[in-house]
């Protein structure tokens, strides 16, 4: 059983002073086929709306993992490695979904890698290792692998950051064909918030389509049509076993379970414009020096 942190524990980020974000002059343009998605503030998960929570924010209720690595502090699910791990580490939630909303905050170290696994399968229960599709949670120093699909144990990058981008295969491998962006890259990681401020994150998957959307701005559009792209599995968290040593939160984590394609009209900012990324995965960047 994996037990909560002490109330003595402190809190995994010091607490700072009154923070001001400032706001982006966003042109709304037509071109992207979000169900006529356009320029507006993120609307939060709620429970009238047919959400149900994935945490309680006291225990790790319905969530298995190493207890070693998880625990929860500060009302959050909280992933701590203090040195380099065998493998990436994952907290697997009960249950398997397949078309769904997922609403999640999240908050780490600079120095770090993490991810909201969706769709995904268990390797082994035993180590609790997991595969498949995750929403990629690093900081903006990551540039287009700020908040991709990362496929964990398979094709690794999918889909970029500001990507509208239509996913097949060819011969088993897979192509990628960037059709657009969604909203301009800079744009995208001006609204990273450094801990301890939180960052909104929305993963919207229904049949081949997933949309990402960050801080209230449409991050990413991938249309997947390959034959090995996942369609259900389980939710989970990540600690990436490399980048060490480094700290993640997650809380305020709701799931809606969907029978038909959403209607997002006026939920999220967008601005469509020509590709910024190319079909070639850019290597990965350095996190920074201590």
């Amino acid at each position: 059983m994996i037990r909560d942190a002490s109330s003595a524990d402190r809190s995994a980020f010091p607490a700072a002073g009154p923070r001001r974000w400032r706001g982006l002059a966003v042109a709304v343009a037509a071109g992207l086929s979000l169900a006529g998605c356009a320029a507006a503030q993120s609307r939060p998960a709620a429970a009238g709306d047919g959400f149900i929570s994935l945490f309680d924010g006291k225990t790790l209720d319905g969530w298995r993992g190493d207890p070693a690595l998880w625990s929860v502090r500060d009302g959050a699910i909280t992933g701590h490695a203090p040195t380099r791990l065998p493998q990436s580490a994952f907290l697997i939630r009960d249950g398997s979904y397949r078309d769904f909303e997922l609403h999640f905050k999240y908050r780490m170290t600079e120095i770090g890698n993490s991810g909201f696994q969706f769709r995904s399968w268990v390797k082994d229960e035993a180590t609790f290792s997991v595969g498949g599709p995750q929403a990629n949670v690093v900081p903006a120093h990551q540039h287009v692998r700020f908040g991709m699909i990362f496929e964990t144990l398979g094709r690794l990058e999918v889909a970029l950051l500001s990507e509208n981008v239509e996913i097949s295969s060819v011969d088993g491998k897979m192509v990628r064909a960037v059709k657009g962006s969604v909203n301009p890259v800079d744009t995208l990681l001006a609204t990273y918030r450094p801990a301890p401020g939180w960052n909104d994150y929305v993963v919207i998957a229904y049949g081949n389509r997933v949309i990402h959307v960050i801080n209230g701005h449409v991050a990413l559009d991938a249309v997947d049509n390959s034959p090995q792209a996942a369609r259900e599995g389980v939710f989970a968290v990540q600690i990436d076993h490399q980048n060490v040593p480094t700290t993640i939160q997650f809380k305020d984590i709701a799931v809606k379970r969907l029978t038909a394609p959403p209607d997002i009209t006026g939920r999220f900012i967008t601005r469509p414009g020509p590709p910024e990324t190319g079909p070639a995965i850019p290597p990965r960047p350095q996190p920074p020096a201590n």
